[in-house]
């Protein structure tokens, strides 16, 4: 007898409740929409297929709606092997199992139109795909609905019995042809709960949206080039500019910038236009003691800037994006290390103090991977001070208003996605008040690593991934919004598709 089902949600973290008058105790999935403590749609890893054969998106869809992940194949997608692993722990709790304690059956509620192919569902003691898993079933065709949520119930065989112990499921296409499903939650108990009512939609939080733009000068000398500009952050409902200030020395010696009455105008057009002007400048040189003086100039100069401005035409924040890691003494040796890190944060120690005194909000770009942990659990990247060590990540969290993360990754969610890489970032940044911006790339060439950029992809497939990161980051706790590097070639991508 085929088993007609259905499979998944992972948006939330799981939970153990009672279901009440029923009496049975489930293990719940809260819905796409529900958690902000995990990576709604980021607790699963896509296997077997590239960007332009397996993409996944959450969307709204079926009646009633609810917001779903939706995971689609298309036609030259692989016949076998292709899916996703769903872990059914916490991410963060690694080496924690889930036990099957006297339940059933594995319920879902999904929808889907899966054409030729089946999907096959099994259970995984271990998370790794490669690790054999224990089937429970497939469905086809028949057993889904393209516009209407089934929950479907997965008996769950006498043999897999209480003691045994799993961390996931895994999901695979089997087959050939376009097919897709929206998976919106799943639960184990023992009596079927068909009246289960959708997971509550959490309130969203406005998102701010930025976007770097370095070349500014450039800018400022067209005369049709702003309003491009604007006309595009419009489009793409930028809130935030990173603008590369273009400055120079006067014969004087004194701090100024290049096109100080059009940058005026502009910047009074895109206040207009509910768009905040962040200063930005960055460099690794900077971060050495002995160029301090350089970027305390540049800040000067800014609030030279600001006070013969009216208002609307001011700067309202500065964001540097300085990036020591990139000195070659980085990895020199750890001497070397710990003087560039006693550098970089006196550096923004004394930004911040300057900024705020100018009356302006200081922020910076950092890696996601600061928050790197060794085998004992320890932070890699540390201050150290006489006490002892202090987190790098926390060190600078102290020092900033709002910070860039550069989680630059391939795809929205799933394991190593720009969501999972920045999950510790929005933690602190919530304890601490510092508003924290998830990041993607969309350049490509020579100075661009493999792997991290969207840039080398289809326009239609970085949308795709947008949009899930915008509906995902408006639900995450201490996270202000998306950036977007960079202003040149996000527009390049765009512009391609006309």
């Amino acid at each position: 007898m085929r088993l007609a089902w259905t499979i998944v949600c992972l948006a939330g973290m799981l939970t153990v409740m009672s279901a009440g008058a029923l009496g049975q105790t489930v293990i719940d999935v809260a819905g796409f929409d529900s958690s902000a403590f995990t990576a709604q749609g980021g607790l699963f890893t896509c296997i077997g297929g590239k960007p332009d054969r397996l993409r996944d998106r959450l969307t709204t869809k079926g009646n009633p709606a609810g917001g779903a992940w939706l995971l689609e194949l298309t036609a030259d997608a692989p016949g076998t092997g292709v899916g996703c692993v769903i872990p059914l722990i916490p991410h963060r709790e690694k080496g924690n199992t889930l036990k099957l304690n006297d339940v059933s059956t594995l319920y879902v509620r999904a929808l889907g139109q899966l054409g030729d192919r089946t999907i096959k569902i099994e259970l995984l003691p271990h998370l790794a795909e490669k690790h054999s898993g224990i089937l429970l079933g497939s469905i086809d065709a028949d057993g889904l609905d393209a516009d209407s949520w089934r929950v479907i119930g997965l008996p769950l065989a006498a043999s897999h019995g209480k003691e045994l112990a799993f961390e996931g499921i895994r999901i695979t296409a089997e087959g050939e042809g376009t097919s897709q499903f929206a998976l919106n939650a799943i639960w184990f108990g023992n009596t079927e709960d068909s009246e289960r009512s959708m997971a509550p939609t959490a309130v969203r939080k406005p998102l701010r949206k930025a976007m770097w733009v370095w070349k500014s000068k450039e800018i400022l000398a067209s005369a049709t080039w702003p309003g491009q500009l604007l006309s595009f952050c419009k489009t793409q409902g930028i809130t935030d500019i990173f603008w590369q200030v273009p400055n120079r020395k006067s014969e004087g010696g004194e701090r100024g910038f290049w096109y100080v009455n059009e940058q005026r105008a502009f910047n009074a057009q895109a206040h207009k236009a509910g768009i905040s002007m962040h200063a930005l400048d960055g460099d690794p040189e900077f971060v050495w003691k002995k160029n301090h003086h350089r970027v305390f100039e540049l800040v000067d100069a800014l609030g030279r800037f600001n006070h013969e401005c009216k208002a609307e035409e001011r700067y309202v924040a500065v964001h540097m994006d300085n990036e020591p890691y990139v000195l070659k003494e980085w990895k020199a040796s750890p001497e070397s290390q710990q003087e560039i890190i006693r550098d970089y944060l006196s550096l923004n120690r004394e930004l911040r103090r300057r900024v705020n005194a100018a009356g302006m909000e200081y922020g910076v770009d950092i890696p996601f991977w600061w928050d790197s942990t060794n085998d004992e659990g320890e932070r890699v990247y540390y201050l150290q001070t006489e006490s002892g060590r202090e987190p790098l990540l926390e060190a600078i969290f102290e020092l900033v208003q709002n910070a860039g993360i550069m989680s630059y990754r391939v795809r929205a969610t799933g394991g190593n996605g720009v969501l999972d890489c920045c999950l510790t970032e929005f933690d602190l940044g919530a304890r601490m008040g510092v508003d924290v911006l998830a990041s993607v790339e969309t350049a490509v060439g020579p100075r661009v690593e493999t792997g991290i950029t969207f840039g080398v992809y289809s326009c239609e497939y970085l949308l795709s991934q947008l949009e899930t990161l915008e509906r995902l980051l408006a639900l995450q706790k201490g996270c202000a919004g998306l950036a977007i590097h960079d202003y040149y070639s996000f527009a390049g991508m765009l512009e391609k598709t006309r």
